[in-house]
């Protein structure tokens, strides 16, 4: 019998004047969500807790094409927080040039419109 796939949210709130990702796993087909894992830091952006909650979501799964299967807090990243390497700075979300002179953010383009997620 195959293992079971995980069911794994990925939900940005907002704190006071920042964000903050959370990731909620639901107990089961139809169970409750439950709190999973998140954010140790405040985002100044809702793009940047966004993109730091993909990477902290795609630390979960032992094979990215398969996704989240087996227990609950059995991925390989399921005891990390991917968070805390993680700087709110312009360079972080991809708004410097090599020069380190600042350019506009992006709008659109890159995985769902704040550039790639590699690195």
């Amino acid at each position: 019998m195959p293992e079971a796939f995980r069911s794994i949210a990925l939900t940005v709130e907002q704190v006071g004047e920042g964000f903050r990702w959370l990731l909620i796993e639901r107990d089961g087909k139809r169970g409750p969500w439950h709190e999973l894992q998140r954010a140790a830091k405040t985002f100044k952006t809702w793009r940047a807790a966004l993109a730091a909650g993909v990477k902290a979501l795609e630390a979960i799964p032992d094979d990215l094409d398969t996704g989240p299967v087996g227990e609950a807090g059995s991925g390989s990243g399921s005891d990390e927080n991917p968070s805390a390497e993680i700087e709110d700075s312009a360079e972080s979300a991809g708004t410097t040039g090599t020069a380190g002179k600042a350019k506009p953010p992006r709008k659109k383009g890159g995985a769902f419109g704040f550039g790639g997620l590699g690195g």
